[in-house]
């Protein structure tokens, strides 16, 4: 870049830059903001005016050959193709190098068999960038493969091979363009303790072999499934879509997986791993879950639900909409005991509750007070409440355990199948 010109001029500084086009503007603004605040004395953010300048005035090399590809990753600056280049022998970006690749519309590939396209080394960095479109890079071993430590970021473009195209024990963050395989393996390997995060563009598939996979933006897309080995650490859907299928290692537990949002084509393989108060509708996203409700109001948790309504006057009817497994939750046996002396109705609407631990109702309150329970099965369930009458207990039972001198009890085409009360 030739010499930067400064020039005192009334009421300020004028600046005369011939740089690139594309910088001038941002360079010329930081160097303003310079000045002017070193004229006010505000020292600290002058540094950061010049720290901007001077990661923006970064070296950028263009390249059609790959000798000058591989001279232009040596050390850190920006890299723009002018043309397609093949690989005889991988590209190798040293420690601590970050590199910022525009691939400008052309393609680099890799021809040789066993050999990488770029490989990063520990703490190196590659920020992957197309500014016409149509850009790619393949190569017949793995396109980008990352140590530990590294990063690649993916703005743009197109990274493919017909297996693992990218394998890495670093982090990878694809913000925008697409990363395919064609052969049914996995485009997208991570293993150690890496990264992948997706914030948006499109991924044929992801192999959690060790670390982590986040995917949190509606616009990230993995069209052809997710397998998770025995490795796998942890992994967060909280948004995007995700098609194909979902495999699970068995040594991976529940409690390494939290899908709370998205779209999930598997919806049998992750039901167990979606967050408390969540469910699937019949197209697969992730939605709250509306397990019962009242008139208009609309219940996350089957608890919440029958506590409001024993807590209310007058007839008060819970409608339960969906089956409600309550398998490893802390159930609190509710009493219909208000001072308002409510009819509480339950419309079970021919849905089941599994994995009950104690009675679904503790009792009644003697007066005008009353329970109805219709159309609900409690099925796999065992109920234990006051064993060894501790706490003196007066009854015990599946539905409702002591039903005292009420207004109305009722129960209504109610099963308990598969299951055993004690107390």
């Amino acid at each position: 870049c030739p010499p930067l010109t400064i020039r005192q001029a009334k009421g300020g500084c004028k600046f005369l830059c011939s740089l690139e086009p594309i910088r001038k503007n941002f360079l010329i603004l930081c160097l303003t903001i310079f000045f002017c605040l070193m004229k006010q004395k505000h020292f600290i953010l002058a540094l950061v005016a010049m720290m901007s300048f001077a990661f923006s005035a970064l070296a950028q090399t263009t390249v059609t050959t790959e000798g000058e590809l591989k001279t232009a990753m040596s050390s850190t600056g920006a890299v723009i193709l002018d043309g397609d280049i093949e690989l005889e022998k991988a590209i190798v970006i040293p420690k601590k190098i970050a590199i910022v690749l525009d691939l400008n519309g052309h393609r680099i590939e890799g021809v040789t068999t066993g050999q990488n396209g770029i490989s990063l080394e520990a703490n190196a960095s590659l920020t992957i960038n197309d500014s016409k479109g149509g850009g790619s890079i393949t190569s017949k071993s793995y396109v980008l493969n990352g140590a530990g430590g590294s990063k690649i970021i993916l703005n743009a473009g197109k990274i493919y091979r017909s297996s693992w195209a990218v394998y890495t024990t670093g982090s990878f963050v694809i913000n925008g363009g697409t990363v395919e395989c064609n052969d049914g393996s996995m485009a997208i390997r991570v293993a150690g303790s890496g990264t992948i995060t997706l914030n948006g563009g499109t991924v044929t598939s992801v192999q959690v072999s060790g670390g982590t996979l986040n995917v949190q933006n509606e616009d990230a897309t993995i069209t052809s499934g997710i397998q998770l080995d025995k490795g796998a650490k942890d992994v967060n859907i909280t948004a995007g879509t995700i098609g194909g299928d979902i495999t699970v290692a068995p040594e991976v537990t529940p409690d390494k997986i939290t899908i709370s949002g998205g779209t999930i084509e598997d919806g049998d393989a992750v039901k167990d791993y979606l967050e408390e108060g969540k469910s699937l509708d019949e197209n697969g996203n992730v939605v709250e879950s509306t397990v019962a409700k009242i008139g208009e109001v609309k219940y996350t948790f089957l608890q919440e639900a029958l506590d409001a309504a024993v807590a209310g006057k007058g007839n008060v009817t819970v409608t339960i909409l969906e089956n409600v497994d309550l398998t490893n939750v802390t159930w609190k046996p509710v009493t219909v005991s208000a001072p308002h002396y409510p009819v509480v109705t339950v419309e079970g609407n021919n849905k089941t509750i599994t994995g009950l631990t104690d009675m679904l109702f503790a009792g009644t309150w003697a007066g005008g007070s009353g329970l109805i329970i219709k159309d609900l099965t409690i099925e796999n369930s065992t109920i234990v409440n006051d064993k060894d009458d501790a706490e003196g207990t007066v009854g015990v039972g599946a539905f409702i355990g002591y039903p005292q001198a009420s207004a109305t009890i009722t129960l209504e085409n109610c099963h308990l199948k598969n299951s055993s009360v004690e107390g």
